[in-house]
């Protein structure tokens, strides 16, 4: 009986609809039955489980695929980066551990898996993680004050460097003399295999604080001063160039010595470069002082709506402050800073929009007049400006456009008494999205505006005809460009704050071409330089002179292999002459 059971499982493995049919479907013959020997129960109960265990296995669904290698390593990369997020976020050392701990498993699993390159570059992976936790386990074995002062000594440099950006160089000063203060801590709370790496940050942090407080003022005043002399040297007489010269020249020195590092060496390199631009002895020159900017006068208090809309005397009171005036924009300057027109939203004493959005209420023509002598002229819902209008400040600057919630919101036109005018997208009251910006300098600026300033992909064009079309970042051209400058030199390529930075292309007035290394405009670096007569050089550069190894080839064969040194050959060169740099 048992063999006939197992026989009649087999068959539901292989015919599952055959377990549709009844049971009384299934009948022995008569003779078989008197021929079979009577089952007991303990057969009959361990038949009836065989039978149960063979339709579960057929019923059952097939066992997963083991994870391929790619579906491995993306778990790898996955807990990889989890681990880099915790170190970068000064994470406790124990959690750090146990992260990189998992990422360190996760390569082990995706080796079981991998074959060929992939298993190379996972093992590889995998050893990098291994290095990382013998360093964390010798932080971890050095205590909590060690990890404590790394952690303070990490976030107060991460502020140091942000104030830095932003230009806010005191704070960035005070910021990196507390960070070198908790490195100094961390070397002596430290293992002696870190105390070296650690000391080393210490003396970074005490450099950048001295760059800070004393360099960086003075190295921001003599590069903004430079490169308004770039771009207005062809419009200055050759007196006033050379005075202007010996200015640039005297700030450049002047942050030289109060400089340490990279930065000392960059501005030495900056006056050596204006002076030998010059090619006259130098005088040392002092800037005439500085002009107090200029404002345009602006409420002193809310003013209170004197007239012309429906809401009670004294519900309304406007926030509209006047913007500054523009001061003339330098025309070489790669840099612009249009004044923003503050507007802000004035409360209003009736749910305006929501009687609008129910078709309730219409925007009526109207006027405020506000008792510092500004006003407006267009649509009013109640008391709120929505529609076109126009806001006129007694100082005469206006802002003529549309207004969205008692905002200057929309497509708009600005004007300033200095004469510049905006005119494109406004949010809240400041030039936001494409626009075109007029200076009283005769520069124009059309492309995407960003609080008033050039930021995004935009044309900028000055009065003396230099021209730049490329990026730009809160006013200042950053990124990939074209600069055509008014001697007739176009370059293309990589921008830095305003400056050509990196590895670009310059086409000179002469027709002469160089394809090289840039840095802060200057040829430095590796480059080749084509005469327009036919002689080419190949070679380092420094400060936009020939230096280093290089290599000279005249046009009528001649060349040269060997040194050079602030445009010299150090050995005799037989060729007749050779073209001036």
């Amino acid at each position: 009986m048992r063999t006939r059971l197992l026989m009649l499982a087999a068959s539901l493995l292989v015919v599952p609809p055959i377990l549709s049919v009844s049971a009384q479907t299934v009948v022995a013959r008569p003779e078989e039955a008197a021929s079979a020997p009577a089952e007991s129960p303990a057969e009959a109960a361990s038949d009836a489980a065989a039978a149960a265990l063979a339709a579960s296995a057929a019923l059952s669904p097939p066992a997963p695929p083991p994870p391929s290698c790619p579906a491995l390593i993306s778990k790898a990369i996955a807990a990889d980066m989890q681990a880099a997020t915790g170190k970068a976020q000064h994470k406790d050392l124990a959690q750090q551990n146990v992260e990189l701990a998992q990422a360190i498993a996760r390569w082990n699993d995706a080796e079981s898996r991998c074959e060929g390159p992939a298993r190379e570059r996972v093992k590889r992976n995998r050893a990098d993680d291994e290095a990382q936790m013998i360093q964390l386990q010798e932080q971890m074995a050095a205590g909590s004050e060690c990890e404590e002062a790394q952690r303070d000594a990490g976030a107060l440099q991460t502020l140091a460097q942000d104030a830095f950006g932003d230009r806010r160089f005191s704070d960035a000063s005070l910021l990196y003399r507390k960070a070198e203060n908790r490195w100094e801590d961390a070397v002596e709370a430290c293992t002696i295999a870190r105390k070296p790496a650690l000391d080393k940050l210490r003396s970074q942090a005490a450099t950048d604080a001295h760059n800070a407080e004393h360099c960086a003022p003075r190295f921001e005043r003599a590069r903004e001063f430079s490169q308004r002399l770039r771009g207005r040297a062809a419009a200055l007489s050759a007196t006033d160039r050379q005075q202007q010269s010996q200015i640039a020249e005297t700030l450049w020195r002047e942050a030289q010595a109060n400089c340490l590092d990279n930065a000392q060496d960059l501005a030495l390199a900056n006056a050596n470069a204006v002076a030998r631009e010059r090619g006259t002895p130098f005088v040392p020159t002092q800037p005439p002082p500085e002009a107090a900017p200029r404002f345009a006068a602006a409420p002193a208090s809310l003013p209170v709506a004197a007239a012309s809309s429906a809401s009670a005397p004294g519900q309304t009171q406007s926030r509209v402050a006047a913007a500054a005036a523009p001061s003339a924009a330098p025309p070489g300057a790669l840099k612009s800073t249009p004044p923003a027109l503050a507007v802000a939203a004035v409360p209003a004493a009736t749910s305006s929009l929501d009687a609008i959005a129910s078709g309730a209420a219409q925007p009526k023509p109207g006027k405020i007049a506000y008792q510092n002598g500004d006003l407006y002229t267009g649509d009013l819902v109640g008391d709120r400006r929505v529609g076109q209008g126009e806001f006129v400040w007694a100082s005469g600057q206006r802002y003529k456009g549309e207004w969205r919630d008692d905002k200057a919101t929309g497509q708009g036109e600005l004007r300033f008494v200095s004469g510049m005018y905006y005119e494109g997208e406004v949010v809240d009251g400041r030039p936001q999205g494409r626009g075109h910006l007029h200076f009283a300098s005769g520069d124009d600026y059309v492309g995407l505006v960003q609080d008033g300033q050039p930021h995004g992909h935009g044309v900028y064009v000055w009065a003396n005809g230099q021209r730049c079309d490329c990026d730009w970042v809160a006013g200042i051209a950053q990124g990939q460009g074209e600069l055509r400058f008014a001697n007739g030199n176009v370059y293309t390529g990589p921008l830095k704050d305003g400056l050509p930075q990196g590895r670009g292309h310059m086409v000179f007035g002469t027709k002469d071409q160089y394809d090289g290394d840039f840095v802060q405009g200057a040829l430095e670096g590796q480059g080749v330089y084509r005469w327009v007569n036919g002689s080419r050089y190949e070679g380092g550069w420094q400060a936009g002179h020939k230096q280093g190894h290089g290599h000279f080839r005249w046009p009528d064969g001649k060349s040269f292999d060997g040194e050079y040194r602030n445009d010299q050959p150090l050995e005799p060169v037989e060729a007749a002459s050779a073209p001036a740099s």
